[in-house]
């Protein structure tokens, strides 16, 4: 992984795209990976576990936030399913003072949490998300953004996940929240399989739900969803395509 600095320092040239319904003026790499990092919004679920050896009821309950990543597409989040109901334990070991103890999940709102600052406020606050799609089979999640959301927002293009190259380079671009934005750079590793896009860059379990991006018309070919070493899985844009429309329609 590198760090945004280093990746805007070290890219050059014109990436060719004109950016959609904003002025016609060609945006660089660097400009877009800048616009496309900043709307990139890191999401989180709170979750309740219970700790069994704890003294006190006060101390028997246990808050874990689940964080992830999504894409903002026009008003709505695009984002993985597993980040919101499939990617919480059903117990963990934690460190509570001096002591390793073992916790069990209790409840899962499954609400998803938005951080941002409403338009005229400079306070930041979590604000709740409405789910539009969530389908777990596909591991896909449509959200709407909130009406008062006032943060960056990048016109996102869907691009074509079955017309790949191998070889071919592409952007992985997520929220790290306290540990900071990240931009990696990886390459096709093989046609789209069952209902995953390999490619080869290193992922951590918190990137679930970044974006993967042509490195060179940076249209979205689809959101990190797991990984084994270097291989690393995307959801293929292609597979929900039409589900983003209906997602989309509900509200109109």
């Amino acid at each position: 992984m590198v760090s945004r600095r280093r990746v805007m320092a070290a890219v050059s040239g014109v990436a060719g795209l004109a950016a959609t319904n904003v002025s016609a003026r060609v945006f660089s790499t660097n400009e877009m990976l800048d616009q496309i990092i900043a709307a990139t919004p890191l999401l989180f679920v709170d979750n309740t576990f219970i700790d069994e050896e704890a003294g006190t009821p006060e101390e028997r309950d246990y808050h874990r936030r689940s964080r992830f990543i999504g894409v903002i597409f026009q008003d709505y989040i695009l984002t993985t399913a597993h980040g919101i109901v499939s990617d919480i334990k059903r117990s963990h070991s934690v460190r509570r003072g001096k002591q390793s103890r073992k916790v069990i999940l209790k409840d899962s709102d499954r609400q998803v949490y938005l951080p941002y600052k409403p338009e005229g406020s400079d306070k930041e606050k979590s604000h709740l998300v409405k789910q539009l799609l969530l389908d777990e089979k596909l591991d896909f999640a449509v959200l709407e953004l909130p009406r008062d959301y006032a943060g960056p927002r990048v016109p996102v293009r869907l691009g074509d996940s079955d017309k790949v190259k191998l070889g071919q380079e592409v952007w992985i671009v997520g929220n790290g929240g306290l540990k900071g934005d990240f931009i990696k750079r990886g390459t096709i590793a093989n046609y789209v399989q069952d209902d995953r896009l390999p490619f080869a860059c290193p992922v951590l379990g918190g990137d679930s739900g970044a974006g993967v991006y042509h490195a060179e018309t940076f249209e979205l070919l689809g959101l990190v969803r797991s990984a084994r070493g270097t291989q690393s899985y995307a959801v293929p844009i292609n597979f929900f395509k039409g589900h983003i429309q209906s997602a989309i329609h509900t509200v109109r």
